[in-house]
């Protein structure tokens, strides 16, 4: 409206667009639509009611925000593998479309992968619309009727979205406020802690079960202390493999890592708050109560990469959510695979601590790159952790996928 002149705007305030751009715009906008729509659409076929549409709904509509938020990162730029994804495609491209830059390839690409999901989502959609579950009169299965525990792998992800939502408005009106140990306290102890005791206490689930409250084999141990720091090298190699596709500029990351371990911060508070507090807390949301309410839906491998999947968006900062979701996939595989939470938690922690405390002493120097001979090594020492794993596994109860046949033994 702007362009074409039907809005006049302020003096102080000046668009250069020219009525191409305006088309361009109007055609990046036309899959995002169709895209939108069409998980709508979904939604409104997967929900039994309106109300359950509405607890569905506004986690959606935040989820859709992660991805735009990449026009918003410094030194992000179209001309790079950001366009191949969708949703952050298409928000990168406006943004340069907007200041009258326009990369003909890759904003044809940013269209293209956008489009697909759109297509995706319709597909589905259609699908899920034509099911006989909609056109009968049958509207009540077994969950709704059992209801307490039976109906919390429904709503396990709209519970996390909730949470989500939480954990991104706290830390965009209360973060600075609050300061680092008071984010840590309201986000993990409060949300985290808090969201999955109230998960438990309203479906009623088994504590001991939900949390995968078991002693581990012995030999785990070992394992863990030599996966963990080498989990931590491998994600280093992730992160950086990452920056290819959302390029990060190096004032930002020393800007994050001096937030994250402020010189006003005694050691001891900072393994505390950053490493023992998100070891106990996390692991009991992301690889306790998520785990539990996803377990009889996915296969072990499927699984494990979603519960990643969902522990990275968690992190919602664009260059912190594949390494994390990496972590994540590594930390849900060991509980899987050892039947318990307890390695988990000591995995977790290691991590953090072997992230902080060396740089923090002045050990390693935050800039130094590592020679690739430690990346291999840091992959076999992690091979040989999970070899250990495997030989002395005692796998999650309840998983799509494990053979019950013989103790001991996974099924695909």
């Amino acid at each position: 409206f702007v362009v074409v002149g039907l809005i006049d705007l302020p003096g102080q305030i000046a668009v250069d667009l020219p009525a191409g751009g305006l088309v361009v715009l109007l055609g990046l906008f036309v899959p995002l639509a169709l895209l939108v729509s069409g998980v709508l659409l979904l939604l409104s076929g997967y929900a039994k009611s309106y109300k359950e549409y509405q607890i569905y709904f506004f986690p959606v509509i935040w989820v859709f925000l992660v991805p735009a938020l990449a026009a918003g990162v410094p030194g992000m730029e179209l001309r790079s593998a950001v366009a191949f994804a969708p949703l952050a495609g298409v928000a990168v491209a406006v943004r340069e479309v907007m200041t009258g830059d326009f990369d003909w390839p890759f904003l044809a690409i940013a269209f293209l992968s956008t489009g697909a999901a759109a297509w995706a989502s319709v597909v589905a959609a259609s699908r899920t619309l034509s099911t006989e579950r909609l056109i009968s009169t049958a509207e009540l299965d077994e969950a709704d009727l059992v209801g307490g525990a039976a109906l919390f792998p429904r709503y396990v992800l709209t519970w996390f979205g909730g949470l989500w939502v939480a954990l991104l408005l706290i830390s965009l009106w209360f973060g600075e406020a609050l300061g680092l140990r008071g984010q840590v306290v309201v986000n993990l102890v409060g949300l985290f802690l808090g969201g999955s005791l109230l998960m438990l206490r309203h479906y009623r689930l088994p504590v001991r079960e939900a949390l995968a409250l078991r002693a581990p084999h012995p030999l785990v141990w070992p394992a863990v202390l030599v996966g963990a720091p080498a989990a931590l090298i491998t994600g280093l190699g992730v992160s950086h493999l990452a920056q290819y596709v959302f390029p990060v500029p190096e004032r930002l990351l020393e800007s994050f890592g001096q937030y994250l371990s402020p010189e006003a911060l005694p050691l001891w508070q900072v393994v505390l708050f950053l490493a023992v507090l998100p070891g106990v807390c996390e692991e009991i949301a992301f690889r306790g109560v998520l785990l539990h309410g996803l377990k009889g839906r996915l296969r072990p491998v499927a699984l494990a990469l979603a519960a990643g999947a969902v522990f990275g968006l968690f992190h919602v900062s664009l260059f912190r959510i594949v390494p994390t979701a990496y972590l994540g996939t590594i930390l849900a595989a060991v509980v899987l695979i050892t039947g318990s939470i307890y390695p988990a938690m000591l995995w977790h922690a290691l991590n953090n601590a072997a992230a902080l405390v060396p740089a923090r002493q002045g050990w390693v120097q935050p800039e130094q790159e590592l020679p690739a001979w430690v990346y291999a090594g840091a992959v076999v020492a992690l091979a040989w952790a999970f070899s250990v794993l495997w030989r002395v596994r005692r796998p999650l109860p309840g998983v799509k996928g494990w053979t019950k046949a013989r103790p001991g033994r996974v099924g695909a």
